[in-house]
């Protein structure tokens, strides 16, 4: 009869006294006789009698790839994807993946895969992301659930904020020791608070004194000897006729090479630099008498010398 059958296809039969008349129904799987002696085809069964292929048996053997041959072993599929993955570690029974190998993921381009971590902790999104892009390696943390992530980042050589965070470098109780900084260190703003144990030196060394490096600025309004919390400060006047009177280093032992004073008239009547001693020397150009308005910088330049500047 065929694999398909014949559907609704009348042929004649010379069978010795006549013609016989048939028919095939596709729905039964019967071949029909105008004779009434019909006759069913049955489905073929695996592994037992041969039959006609259902509609579904058709369908799963067109999906069979061409020149195929048979499944693939397990070996087979191992070894790609070994090739795949570039190693070995995901065989570990368990957890799936060998802890005591090295993990390698490569694409071969310049933006290698993402490793990702996900945390998720009091409706908050917390990532972490290690990848490299052309030849930079980076690991990035970032808090997803708000509307401005924050998030920092290691970079190379560097590490900072990231997509506009703010980096903490440690917490109130928290905070660096013995670190060396073998360059410039700059920052839009420096603010020391609370009580600090002592201020980082450019020479890596802490420094008790108990003024703090970095300018402040303060309004005096009365006449003073400077000393050494006055260092790195912005003395302003305000008012009055105000003097600002140079120590001999005998008695306040500025530092020749990390002092600097700025002084303001910002309405006083008058500011006056003075000496406490005439064997102290002030050199520069600039006068020592401050009109309203007038700024001048004292930089210490020797045991008592001192440079007047604007």
């Amino acid at each position: 009869i065929g694999r398909a059958g014949i559907d609704n296809v009348e042929c004649n039969v010379i069978a010795g006294a006549g013609n016989t008349n048939l028919s095939y129904d596709a729905a039964t799987n019967t071949v029909q006789s105008d004779t009434g002696a019909n006759a069913t085809i049955n489905l073929a069964v695996a592994g037992g009698n041969d039959g006609l292929l259902s509609g579904a048996d058709k369908s799963k053997i067109d999906g069979i790839e061409s020149n195929a041959t048979a499944d693939q072993t397990a070996a087979e599929i191992i070894n790609a994807i070994d090739t795949e993955l570039g190693n070995t570690s995901w065989q570990t029974s368990g957890s799936g993946l060998d802890t005591t190998q090295n993990l390698v993921l490569t694409d071969g381009d310049n933006l290698s895969p993402t490793f990702n971590i996900q945390n998720s902790f009091a409706s908050d999104n917390y990532y972490l992301r290690m990848y490299f892009l052309n030849s930079i390696g980076y690991l990035e943390s970032e808090r997803l659930s708000d509307d401005a992530p924050t998030a920092m980042r290691f970079k190379g050589t560097y590490f900072g904020a990231y997509l506009n965070g703010i980096v903490d470098l440690g917490q109130s109780n928290l905070g660096w020791r013995d670190a060396w900084f073998t360059r410039k260190v700059t920052a839009g703003e420096f603010e020391i608070i609370g009580a600090p144990d002592g201020i980082l030196m450019a020479n890596g060394s802490i420094n008790t004194d108990t003024y703090v490096q970095a300018k402040q600025n303060v309004v005096t309004n009365v006449n003073i000897t400077l000393d050494l919390n006055d260092n790195y400060k912005r003395i302003r006047a305000t008012t009055g006729t105000i003097t600002y009177t140079i120590p001999l280093n005998t008695n306040v032992a500025f530092d020749p090479d990390d002092t600097e004073i700025i002084i303001y008239n910002l309405g006083a009547t008058s500011v006056t630099i003075a000496v406490e001693d005439p064997s102290i020397t002030l050199s520069g150009s600039a006068g020592v008498v401050l009109s309203s308005g007038d700024k001048r910088t004292l930089t210490k330049l020797d045991t008592d010398t001192w440079f007047v500047g604007y």
